[in-house]
């Protein structure tokens, strides 16, 4: 497990310490073992990492304080062999935090995407949704603006399916303060991405909160998603 910064709360504010910490599991003894890892670039705060393969990882999006116009969008890749941050010469075309993200692989050329969608914007000094979505490859080093969402979200669950050939944003907060209850499905076919509502929903709107795929005995046979309310 891959701890990426820490968010610290004082009294009178919080501020991001640019750190990282590893938690392992020792199979000699079952126990948890946490060790220091690479430290940041920059001090960061709601922003989002995408694993792309086995080698790299990448990171964009969030701020470094509570002011507006630290809003980021710098990219950095991560060798994981390494443990090295460097940062990239292309920006986010959209500066935000609170977003969704997650890797997909486009089913025609099958090349691996990183996919950036929704979560708060800065416009005019005031937090604003985004429904805006990015994509970021490999081959092609650079963000690209795709499909927009169908709706402005910040917040939500996002989680590519196992054979990575969707990506899913799951709850998250409207832009009129209302809790979503939508699913929405990201698919690429040779660069042509498309975002789609699926039929089921949400039993009860939710944001903040965390999505994995478990294996089928830990839940109903209908439901394939565990959900965790982290607020």
């Amino acid at each position: 497990m891959f701890l990426l910064d820490i968010r610290f709360r004082s009294a009178d504010s919080t501020y991001s310490l640019g750190s990282t910490e590893f938690i392992t599991f020792n199979l000699d003894n079952e126990q948890l073992e946490i060790t220091d890892g690479p430290s940041m670039p920059y001090s960061v705060q709601t922003h989002c990492f995408v694993k792309l393969n086995e080698e790299k990882g990448l990171l964009s999006g969030g701020k470094t304080s509570e002011y507006l116009n630290d809003y980021l969008a710098l990219t950095v890749i991560y060798d994981i062999g390494n443990q090295e941050w460097t940062i990239q010469y292309t920006n986010l075309n959209h500066r935000r935090r609170y977003h969704g993200c997650g890797a997909v692989k486009d089913s025609g050329s099958q090349k691996v995407l990183a996919v950036f969608a929704g979560g708060l914007g800065v416009e005019y000094e005031l937090d604003v949704g985004l429904k805006t979505t990015e994509v970021w490859s490999l081959d092609n080093p650079g963000w690209t603006l795709s499909a927009d969402l169908p709706l402005k979200l910040s917040r939500p669950a996002s989680i590519a399916t196992p054979d990575q050939l969707a990506f899913l944003i799951i709850g998250g907060l409207m832009s009129d303060a209302v809790l979503s209850r939508d699913i929405f499905r990201f698919t690429c076919f040779n660069s042509d991405c498309q975002w789609e509502l699926m039929d089921i929903q949400l039993r009860q709107g939710r944001m903040a909160m965390v999505a994995m795929f478990v294996p089928q005995f830990f839940a109903d046979p209908c439901h394939m998603i565990d959900m965790v309310d982290t607020r």
